[in-house]
């Protein structure tokens, strides 16, 4: 149903960040200094398979190039944010707790806006180039808001509509089908219940879709 940037930005108050490389030589310099050292990665904790990600990476860091990474768990993305903002507005802008913050579009304009993000970085990144910056505007878009190399996307997730064949030939394929189909149906169609982050991406989708087809009148049910 619908397609999610996982994104990433580092941190302006983040300890000994490096520059941005702009070719091998200077990713080469980047890397022996990271060597040795901790990154910690503030991420959402309520995905088992988001975590095991996350372990995965830190193994495979550590083996090749010697950096230990640090996931801390969060139950909500704004933790990490107001951290963030209470160190800066102490000014500290060394050695903050916060490196690496796995965020949504909503934090990330906020923090662009007040200057707590370390940048531009992410299209100096080696891996940049594998990104389909031509095709996916969401990789240099945020919410509408461009990244301008503050963030990077490390995965891309999709909302999966399920129904049971041997009862529905033929699923709704759009939102304004689905709405039409619930109004046929009432009480067979269900979605996680907001604030679950499921529930809220999900509905989201549904206005965003429907108040922009004008054929499509909302009314309560």
């Amino acid at each position: 149903m619908r397609r999610r940037w996982l994104t990433l930005a580092l941190l302006a108050v983040a300890a000994a960040a490096p520059h941005g490389a702009q070719n091998h030589t200077e990713w080469d310099e980047v890397l022996r200094e990271a060597r040795g050292q901790t990154v910690f990665w503030h991420a959402w904790a309520g995905s088992s398979r988001v975590n095991d990600f996350i372990q995965w990476v830190g193994r495979e860091v550590r083996q090749q190039f010697g950096v230990t990474v640090e996931h801390v768990k969060l139950a909500d993305t704004a933790d990490a944010v107001s951290r963030v903002i209470a160190e800066k507005s102490a000014g500290r802008d060394t050695g903050g707790a916060v490196d690496l913050l796995w965020l949504n579009g909503e934090n990330f304009a906020a923090m662009k806006t007040q200057g707590l993000l370390f940048g531009p970085w992410a299209e100096s990144i080696p891996n940049w180039r594998y990104l389909d910056v031509d095709t996916l505007p969401a990789v240099t878009s945020d919410f509408t808001v461009p990244t301008e190399g503050f963030e990077v996307a490390f995965s891309l997730a999709k909302m999966v509509f399920y129904y049971d064949s041997s009862r529905i030939t033929m699923p709704p394929r759009t939102m304004p089908e689905l709405l039409l189909w619930t109004r046929q149906h009432p009480g067979r169609f269900t979605y996680p219940q907001p604030p679950n982050f499921l529930g809220s991406t999900f509905l989201k989708q549904v206005l965003y879709e429907l108040t922009l087809d004008p054929n499509v009148v909302i009314s309560p049910v």
